[in-house]
Parts: C-alpha cells; structure tokens; sequence
C-alpha cells in the first residue's frame, strides 16, 4: 500500500517529509488486504490560527476564500475505482498553517499519530464507497492501522531509520523504472498533450531543485493554481502572478541577485509558464517571453558569480532545457 501525505495552506501545497514515519510505516509493513486499492492519498489541510492575518492586504482575497469556502467544503472523499486509488482531503486541526511552516528536519512524534488518526476516520467514513465486489478488506486494513499506533516510533532516531528504510525501497523500486515512470505523476491531471510540449522528464519533476515545479516555490505555485485553474487562466495568468508577488513578497521586476527576494521571484518566473504548459499544452505570450528574459539574465549572472558552486554545471544545463522548451513552445 502507497501513502501519500501532501500538506496544503492557503499559500502553499506541495509534498511533505514531515509526516514520513507513518508514510513507511504503512508502505513498508502493511499486508496484502486485495486489489482494489493500492494507493491512498490524504491531503492535510491546514488552516491558520485566528489571530493570523497575511500582511499584503491584496492576499487576504485567496486568505479568506481559502478559509471561508475551500475548508469549508471539506472533507473531500473519491474512490477511483479504476486506478485502486483513494484520494481524500480532510482538515488537519492537530496544528496551524503557522506551525508547519516552521517545521525542520526534526519529526514531531505527536503530529505521527495525529495522522495516523486522521487517516483512520477517514478511511472508517469511506467504507460505503466500496462495494461487495471490490476485492479489498477495508475493516481490516482499519483494524491493522489502529495497531500501528504502538508500532510508530518513539525517537527521532527510531523515526529517521524508518524514512531512511522506505527511501532505500523506492531507490531500488525507482531503478527498475523507466525515466517517465520514476517521475510517479498521474497523467490525467494533466493536459492530454503536455507531454509532446515539455518533452524532457526532467522538467516534469517534482522533486528536483532545478525542475520548474521541483522546487518548494515552483511546486506551490503548480498546486495552487491547480485548484483553480479555470480562474486563474483568465488573464493569462497575470493576476495570478501580481497576486503571488504580494503575497510572497517579491517586486515583479527584479534584477539578479544572491537574495531570497530574487530566488523567489526568478522561481516563480520560470514556474508560472511551465504550470500552463502542463496544464493547457500552451503558454500566454507575455509569460514565455518573461521567463526567457529570466533565465537568460540568470545564465549571465552564473558566468561571473558562484563559480565554485558544485551545482553549478547541472543548474546551467537545467536553465538550457527550459529555454530550449520555452522558446519553440504553443503561444497563446
């Protein structure tokens, strides 16, 4: 059994390592309980405390939207039948948007059995969406997680030799694959045709720091324009962009430089485009046209700065794949 735990606020949704322990608890030691499902993704929800305010007044819009009508909608529950997946997405109340963003390398040992928690009811509320014929023993997958609260661990150190075994798995799982399928992305979330526009693997990562949508920034920016993606079309993405520069905190024009400011902005540059392709197979005039002007002014800064950089040589020949993708790329 596959578990995912990706982590969702209203200015950030990606992947998470934080919740890790559980992850491979369950992929590493659960039974065979049949077929019918195979992965389960539960999307945790964080809110914000009460007190919190976003400081850009023109955020607050997707601040209270995020709080006053998407979490109001949840929990979100859909068994895809033909893939053996369930994906879920509930409200995670055992801690604030504020406190994961704080989060370091160091497991919070508590949070682990919060989730664990939290996938149990979910799972108990899903039970009428499986039917007599699915070959899937849903009680006593329940059943076999409530035992597995005694088996989460109890250190730091019990909790990263457990990450460490499930990412040792997946590396042998991972070399038995083909680029494409390493990658583990579900292609209907997709435009059918994203693929002949972003032919290279390596710009589809969701992982890698060089990637568009590989790094924190980018990989934010491709999950919450995804949650609203007719909206933020319009425009061509612009206001999107404008709304991201406030409420990050970036100028939308920025010259390069070894600060957190430019990082931000250049990701967000080069991210916002690749998330069009992706997602329509085309990418407006105005943002292709941003970020080649931005890598290539990245490429320049390069030649002269960092040039001892171990990654530097890899960062280049990524800034080359985007701009050779970006450059002959449908316009719109």
């Amino acid at each position: 059994m596959k578990l995912d735990l990706p982590i969702h606020t209203y200015d950030s949704y990606g992947g998470a390592v934080e919740f890790a322990p559980v992850m491979a608890l369950v992929e590493l030691c659960s039974e065979d309980f049949g077929s019918a499902l195979q992965e389960i993704e539960l999307c945790l929800v964080f809110r914000c405390s009460d007190s919190y305010q976003p400081q850009d007044s023109d955020f607050r819009d997707t601040f209270n939207e995020f709080h006053n009508e998407y979490c109001a909608r949840l929990p979100e529950r859909r068994f895809l039948r033909k893939k053996a997946r369930l994906t879920l997405k509930a409200l995670a109340e055992f801690a604030t948007a504020e406190e994961t963003h704080r989060l370091t390398t160091t497991f919070i040992l508590e949070w682990q059995h919060a989730v664990l928690d939290l996938l149990i009811g979910e799972l108990k509320a899903c039970r009428r969406k499986f039917k007599a014929t699915d070959d899937f023993r849903l009680d006593d997958f329940i059943t076999w997680l409530q035992a597995q609260h005694q088996n989460l661990p109890r250190t730091q150190e019990e909790a990263k030799a457990l990450d460490a075994e499930l990412r040792r798995k997946q590396l042998v799982e991972s070399a038995q694959m083909s680029d494409w399928e390493q990658l583990g992305l579900d292609w209907e979330d997709y435009h059918p045709n994203a693929r002949e526009v972003v032919t290279d693997p390596r710009l589809w990562s969701l992982g890698h720091e060089f990637a568009p949508n590989g790094n924190d920034d980018g990989a934010d920016i491709l999950g919450i324009f995804r949650e609203q993606k007719s909206r933020w079309k319009r425009g061509g993405g612009k206001a999107f962009y404008n709304n991201l520069a406030e409420g990050w905190g970036f100028s939308i024009e920025t010259s390069p430089a070894d600060t957190i400011e430019y990082d931000m902005y250049r990701r967000a540059a080069v991210a916002l485009p690749f998330v069009f392709l992706k997602l329509f197979a085309e990418c407006p005039n105005w943002l292709a046209y941003k970020a080649i002007s931005v890598i290539d002014g990245y490429k320049s800064y390069l030649e002269t700065h960092d040039l001892d950089w171990d990654h530097r040589d890899e960062c280049l020949e990524y800034q080359g794949l985007m701009l050779e993708c970006l450059r002959s790329c449908p316009r719109s």
